[in-house]
This record gives C-alpha cells, structure tokens and sequence, in this order.
C-alpha cells in the first residue's frame, strides 16, 4: 500500500510539474506552492467524495457531470480566494509548510515499503 502511494504522489507531482512548465507562468507557475497545494486537496477531497457517490458499477453522464460540479467550483473559488486575498494565501502556505514535514517520514517509509514489495516479488 505504502509503495503505490508513493509511486502514485511522485506521478501526481510529475504531472503538476509538467503542466507548470507547459501552460503559461501566470497559470501555476507562479505561486506554485499555493496553488498545487489546493488542486492536491481538492483533487483529494473529490476523489473520496466521489468513491462514496459513484459506487454503481457505471453512473450516468449526468451524475458524473454533477459530482465534479462541486470540486471544481470549490477548485476555482479557493485559487481565486487566493489570488485576490493575501492573508489567505499565506495561510495556505502556513498549513502547507506544516504538513511538508510530514515527507520526512513518508518519503523514507514509501522508498522502504517499495523495496519490501520488490524483494517480496523477487
């Protein structure tokens, strides 16, 4: 579990990365601490709200559309809230920086679950 999640994490910063470096500066660019600390939460958040939403085996296009209405908006009205309001950016990179110290323990049990499925599978 601990092996996927970090390969999963590595591939969702790879992609956040990449789109930085592809879509114009003022997109993600910069402030990109903020700003992909909210698509990550909201990207989280939608995806545990939709697991609990979406559990018939294949919804309509209409639910589908529906349960990322609420995401998305939420995606937009906090990158604005952002934008247009200091304070509340810092108090995003506040609660970011406090959770980063997290990868201090994640990262080295991720690299270490990853080697334990490895040899398991050897």
């Amino acid at each position: 579990m601990m092996a996927s999640a970090l390969l999963e994490s590595l591939l969702i910063t790879a992609v956040l990365v990449l789109l930085a470096l592809l879509l114009p500066a003022s997109w993600l660019r910069e402030d990109f601490a903020y700003k992909s600390f909210v698509i990550l939460t909201v990207l989280t958040g939608a995806s545990i709200y939709l697991q609990r939403v979406l559990r018939s085996s294949w919804p309509s296009p209409q639910i589908v559309i529906t349960s990322w209405a609420a995401p998305l908006a939420g995606l937009a009205l906090l990158l604005a809230l952002g934008h247009f309001l200091p304070r509340f950016k810092r108090i995003l990179l506040d609660i970011q920086d406090r959770l980063s110290i997290m990868l201090y323990v994640y990262v080295p049990l991720g690299i270490l679950s990853f080697f334990v499925v490895l040899f398991n599978f050897l």
